[in-house]
Parts: structure tokens; C-alpha cells; sequence
């Protein structure tokens, strides 16, 4: 048993690593962030749920899926939030502006959060994966704040204390967060599954 789980735990971080070199790689060209992120976290789901399998295939299978629509999500999510930093930089003497600015770029990057995992796993527009990914941070939310607190705390590590981590931290920040989201999703696909079923699709 000691030996299995040795394995095992060696095992996941070989997985860990490629998928963090495959993420770097994909989100090179950087309008492809979003669909690497969501390669990434469908990669991420399926082995929280015990659907492994050649980690190269899977990444590549839900990158050239959801190319297009995560795209646009990214480019999306980018100009909002960069449009909310050059505004908040503008408003430097106004406080209770660029407070509410904050609060805005807070909740962008909540949605941002869940928006990649939501595309990975569910068959849904962009309009619908926006609102799942909103209601799933807020109805969520201390989920969501530990989530945005571990990663913050890894990437502070791996940037500012030791930057070999650089070589697993977009892995281990996708393996965490999909410890919860992979468990919030499945309420969604069991509705999804019960729709189609009442459908006849």
C-alpha cells in the first residue's frame, strides 16, 4: 500500500507538470489563454472524477473543442478587466469611484473563475456559461474566496520565493480549484442530463 500511493502521488505530479507545460504552451499566443485554461480545467475535472486518460489527448481534445467560444470568453473577460484598471487609474482622486471600480473588477474575476470550467464541462452559450459562472461564485462564495486565496498564495510563492514552482503552479492552481468546482458542476450536468431526458434528445 505505502508503495501504491508513492506511485500514485508521483504519478500525479508527472500529470501535474505536463499539464502546467501544456497550459504554458497553449496560452503562448495569449488570445488562446482561455481555451488553454479550459483544456486545463477539463483535464483537472476529469481526474477529480476518475475519468483518466492520456493527459496529452484530453487537453487536446477539449482545446480544439472549445477553441472558439473560450476565446471569445478570454478576450471578453480581458478588455473588462482591463477596461476597469485603466478606469480606476483615472479616477486616482475620486475613492468612492474607484472603490466601486474595485468591486467590479472583483466580480469579474470571480466570474472569470468559474467561466473556463463551466465551458469545459457544460454545453452552454456564452450568455449562459456568464450567468452559471456568476451565480455559481456568489451562491459559493467562500468556496470561491478560498479558491482566489490559494491560488493568490501559490502565485506569491512561485514568483517572489521560489520560482521553480513555476513549473507545476498553473497545474496545482487548477487541480485545487477543481476539487470544488468539479463537485458544484455536477448538480449542473445532472440537471442538464434530467432536460435532455425529459426532451427525448
Amino acid at each position: 500500500m505505502p508503495q501504491s500511493r508513492f506511485w500514485r502521488f508521483f504519478g500525479l505530479l508527472a500529470d501535474l507538470f505536463l499539464l502546467n507545460m501544456l497550459w504554458i504552451v497553449g496560452s503562448i499566443p495569449l488570445v488562446t489563454i482561455g481555451a488553454s485554461t479550459t483544456a486545463l480545467y477539463y483535464s483537472m475535472i476529469k481526474k477529480w472524477r476518475g475519468e483518466e486518460g492520456p493527459v496529452i489527448a484530453i487537453f487536446r481534445k477539449s482545446y480544439k473543442q472549445n477553441l472558439g467560444q473560450s476565446t471569445f470568453l478570454w478576450l471578453l473577460i480581458a478588455f473588462a478587466g482591463g477596461d476597469l484598471y485603466l478606469l480606476y487609474r483615472s479616477f486616482g482622486q475620486y475613492r468612492p469611484v474607484q472603490l466601486v471600480l474595485l468591486l467590479l473588477g472583483f466580480v469579474c474575476l470571480l466570474v472569470a473563475l468559474y467561466a473556463f470550467p463551466v465551458v469545459a464541462m457544460l454545453s452552454v452559450s456564452n450568455v449562459q456559461c456568464l450567468q452559471n459562472a456568476f451565480l455559481m461564485a456568489f451562491r459559493h462564495l467562500w468556496a470561491s474566496l478560498l479558491m482566489l486565496a490559494v491560488d493568490g498564495v501559490l502565485l506569491y510563492i512561485t514568483f517572489c520565493v521560489f520560482p521553480p514552482l513555476f513549473l507545476l503552479v498553473f497545474g496545482l492552481m487548477a487541480y485545487h480549484n477543481s476539487y470544488f468546482i468539479s463537485r458544484l458542476l455536477t448538480r449542473y450536468t445532472a440537471v442538464e442530463s434530467s432536460e435532455m431526458e425529459e426532451t427525448g434528445l
